[in-house]
C-alpha cells in the first residue's frame, strides 16, 4: 500500500483559518465588553464617593439657618463652593479623577414621615439629599440622610 503523505490541503487550511478566525473575534469581543464594563463601573463608584462625601461634608458644615433655607426650595448648588474644584456656566464642580465634572447639589425637607405620620420637624429633623448631576443636568447619584437639629454647627 503506498500513502500520499503530501501535507495539508488548501481547504484544510483555510478551514483552519476561518476556526482561529472565529475563536480570535470571539476572544476580542469579550476582552472589549469586559473593559467597558470596567470603566463604567469605576465611573458609577466615583460617583458614589464623592457624593457620600459630600453627604458627610453637609452634615458636618451645614448650620441650622442652612438647613432652614434648602428647606422645600430647588436644589442648591451654592452651598458646596468652598468644597468645589471650579465654577462655569452650569455652577460649581468638582472632578473627578478621570477628569469629569460632578455638579453637587443639596435639598432638605421636613415632610411627614410614613412611619408612625410625625413630620420630621416634630423629631427636630432634617432629610438632607444631595444629588450630582453632570454638565446636562441628568441626576448621576442621589443620597439622603436625616439630620438632627441639636448636630447641626
Amino acid at each position: 500500500m503506498h500513502r500520499n503523505e503530501r501535507g495539508a490541503t488548501l481547504i484544510e487550511i483555510l478551514a483552519s483559518l476561518v476556526i482561529l478566525s472565529a475563536v480570535g473575534i470571539a476572544l476580542v469581543s469579550v476582552f472589549t465588553q469586559t473593559a467597558l464594563f470596567a470603566d463604567r463601573n469605576e465611573a458609577e463608584i466615583e460617583e458614589v464617593n464623592i457624593n457620600q462625601y459630600l453627604l458627610d461634608q453637609a452634615e458636618t458644615m451645614m448650620t441650622q439657618e442652612e438647613a432652614d433655607d434648602l428647606e422645600g426650595g430647588p436644589p442648591s448648588n451654592d452651598f458646596f463652593t468652598v468644597l468645589a474644584d471650579g465654577v462655569d456656566s452650569a455652577g460649581y464642580y468638582m472632578e473627578g479623577n478621570r477628569g469629569d465634572r460632578f455638579y453637587p447639589q443639596i435639598q432638605t425637607a421636613r415632610g411627614p414621615v410614613e412611619a408612625g405620620g410625625n413630620s420630621l420637624e416634630s423629631l427636630g429633623a432634617y432629610e438632607v439629599q444631595v444629588r450630582i448631576t453632570n454638565e446636562a443636568g441628568e441626576v448621576l447619584s442621589t443620597m439622603q440622610r436625616l439630620l438632627y437639629e441639636q448636630d447641626l454647627s
